[in-house]
């Protein structure tokens, strides 16, 4: 049985719905045909696909409504309305029941009088995040009956405690044959973790608005697969593998396209070229718009972007989020990253400025909303950690944990500081601090190791290491690539510096 939400929540709904009627009437009568609708969802990437999806459209001349930009990225039921009123507004803070009804209020005018010319070349491309069971419900009501595809990026643990521990049976009845017949064998198997089994359903259930998709080929984890029937059949299960190279400068390449030299990105991202390249075809969107698009890639801020920092240093700052697929992918790059230069200093092909490996920081936020699961997720992380402490030990300057998830795995009495503790795991002693600020007190500029590397992998808003990123940052004009910008975020981060 369909939950029922909020108030609020039923408002937004309801302004969304007859602001999106409202758009796609417009257009039917304008144009004789369906206003185009994409929706993005899954876990981890879903954001970084939006605006990528975003900017390839623009790029091909189209008129694009889409809560997706560079400093923040709209995925409710509210930021949709948002979005088609061509308005933004800030629910953060004390005064978050002030902002909401004066958005509805607004909503509305804009709802009775906002004159639309919505040009041929037009789409909305939306971001659907969910935090916790049922909540795809509300979207499935407005998007309702139908779109003209779904993306889903990968389905892994992440905003998990807001779904329950047994499988939902019930609702994957309802929906089972929606679902490709691929992840129902997945969806039914029972070694699987019912709250993971419950997450993907979640976000299958928006494959009953279309007969277009495109969906990963893996749960629990991160993958270049992909398996889609965007273009008229289902193409095989594959994986996409890239033709990679890490240039001097560590960049992500694939068919000769060097994808965002501002970033670091993971190998799984190459996915998104193929996601980019299916959806093209479709639309019928030339090769050289997607060639274009990925040249000149931009993704949210706090998702791999490579920042220079106080001598001469290098920050790979992934400080949105953090869970633990996405860590694990993280973690990966890093060692990567890490075994490359240890290779090319036996090799002495060190590129310039180095006359020697660089020494490298890692900087772990803690994973949050992750429910029963938090423990778990968070002792199979350091023991990842702890195998690359031991076999890279003279290319690791430190390695720090944020937040007090890390804390619940040492049972004994912690040694404790004003502002450190200390976690023993598997005889190895970790620096954990509670507050981004601490760390930027230890952290003194003046002793940066010349030509280090600092990673940061951040969390769901409580965690905020975008202040040690500020905090090493050689050009202060560099913050505005930092996440959470805004007088709002500032007072969240305030206890926290």
């Amino acid at each position: 049985m369909p939950r029922r939400p909020p108030r609020s929540t039923a408002l937004a709904i309801a302004l969304a719905k007859r602001l999106l009627a409202k758009y796609r009437a417009h257009y039917r009568a304008r144009h004789d045909t369906e206003l185009p609708v994409l929706l993005v969802a899954g876990t981890a990437g879903k954001s970084s696909t939006t605006l990528l999806l975003k900017n390839l459209f623009e790029r091909d001349g189209w008129r694009v409504y889409s809560g997706a930009r560079p400093a923040q990225c709209l995925n409710s039921v509210t930021g949709l309305s948002m979005v088609l009123g061509e308005f933004e507004s800030d629910f953060e803070g004390k005064m978050a029941l002030f902002h909401k009804l004066w958005f509805l209020l607004r909503g509305w005018v804009v709802y009775l009088s906002k004159r639309l010319d919505l040009p041929q070349k037009s789409i909305l491309i939306y971001e659907v995040g969910f935090n916790e069971q049922g909540e795809s419900e509300y979207f499935r009501e407005v998007f309702a009956p139908s779109v003209a595809g779904v993306v889903l990026t990968n389905l892994t643990s992440e905003h998990a405690f807001g779904f329950a521990e047994e499988f939902d049976r019930v609702e994957y009845a309802r929906y089972r044959e929606t679902i490709p017949a691929y992840w129902q064998q997945a969806l039914e198997d029972e070694t699987l973790s019912g709250r993971l089994r419950n997450i993907a359903l979640e976000q299958f259930k928006l494959l009953a608005l279309t007969s277009r998709y495109a969906v990963p080929l893996v749960i629990g984890t991160i993958d270049n697969g992909v398996l889609t029937n965007f273009n008229e059949e289902l193409h095989t299960p594959k994986r996409y593998t890239p033709k990679v190279s890490r240039t001097q400068d560590f960049i992500l390449e694939s068919d000769g396209l060097a994808m965002g030299r501002e970033l670091l990105l993971p190998r799984t991202f190459a996915k998104n070229a193929f996601i980019l390249d299916t959806v093209a075809l479709h639309f019928q969107i030339s090769k050289g718009v997607v060639a274009s698009t990925l040249t000149h890639l931009e993704v949210p801020n706090g998702r791999f972007s490579l920042l220079r920092g106080v001598t001469g240093s290098q920050i790979v700052d992934s400080t949105y989020n953090s869970d633990p697929a996405s860590l694990e992918g993280f973690l990966i790059l890093f060692e990567e990253v890490v075994s490359e230069f240890a290779l090319r200093q036996k090799k002495r092909t060190l590129p310039a400025p180095y006359g020697a490996a660089p020494k490298h920081t890692l900087i772990l936020g803690e994973m949050r909303e992750l429910g029963s699961e938090a423990r778990g997720a968070h002792a199979r992380i350091l023991e990842r950690v702890v195998a690359l402490s031991e076999a890279y030990a003279e290319y690791i300057e430190d390695i720090f944990l944020v937040g007090q998830e890390w804390l619940e795995l040492d049972d004994e009495v912690k040694k404790q500081a004003e502002a450190t503790r200390y976690l023993r795991f598997r005889k190895q002693l970790f620096k954990v601090f509670l507050r981004a600020g601490d760390i930027n007190r230890l952290l003194d500029l003046e002793q940066v190791r010349a030509g280090s590397w600092f990673w940061l992998k951040g969390s769901q808003n409580t965690v905020f290491l975008e202040l040690v990123v500020a905090h090493l940052l050689a050009d202060t004009k560099d913050e505005g690539r930092l996440c959470r910008r805004g007088q709002t975020w500032d007072e969240h981060r305030a206890a926290y510096k």
